[in-house]
């Protein structure tokens, strides 16, 4: 029996089919990132999340998939700073029905969420001048396949096109040397290091396209 192609696809503004994108994205996210934050504030949130992201016109989303459904993607904004601010104001409503969801079931959400808003440094001066990678995910069949590295390849193509010259991203610091090894196979540097809320250390990297 012939494997399954993969094809990877960048996705426009004006798709029709988004419920079904969205619902198969957040499902190789929860299964990506089973003990992550964002995983743990459920599929509703992930869902409006992804949507409202793949709406804004900053928001970048790569896919691969394999037998018509999504078995990895890579999420962008082209313009890290103010990007988070901006998909808040832009969605009110349907992050309001969110939050108010968790005020009543993960009240510390809220404050993990706020007070992560932006995930700077405040030993190193960062005017956030770079496209930043939020996310990059792959379901467990297709892991070891290059297929993370040709999402990459692919989405920097397409902020090349919209004049982003740097992408950043931000990972673990902590039992995380596989991760690390991947970014910096793909061209990634270490910028530098900070902590975020409550206190995790992080990595912020970066790399010229």
């Amino acid at each position: 029996m012939a494997e399954s192609t993969i094809e990877i696809k960048s996705v426009g503004k004006d798709i029709e089919y988004i419920d079904k994108l969205v619902k198969e994205v957040v499902d190789v996210h929860l299964s990506a990132f089973p003990n992550f934050f964002l995983s743990t504030l459920g599929t509703g949130f992930l869902r409006t999340y992804f949507r409202c992201f793949v709406e804004h016109k900053n928001g970048n989303l790569i896919v691969a998939t394999m037998d018509d459904k999504v078995v990895a993607f890579a999420a962008a904004t082209s313009e890290c700073r103010g990007f988070n601010t901006s998909l808040l104001k832009k969605n009110l409503f349907a992050f309001g029905c969110r939050f108010l969801v968790l005020l009543f079931t993960k009240p510390m959400a809220i404050v993990h969420l706020a007070n992560n808003m932006t995930k700077t440094s405040e030993e190193v001066e960062d005017n956030e001048d770079y496209a930043e990678l939020y996310s990059i995910g792959t379901i467990a069949v297709v892991q070891g396949k290059g297929i993370g590295t040709k999402l990459m390849e692919r989405l920097e193509v397409r902020l090349k096109k919209q004049g982003v010259e740097k992408v950043s991203l931000t990972t673990d610091y902590v039992d995380n040397d596989a991760t690390l090894s991947f970014y910096k196979k793909n061209g990634y540097e270490v910028l530098y290091e900070f902590l975020t809320y409550p206190n995790r250390k992080m990595y912020r990297l970066i790399k010229k396209i």
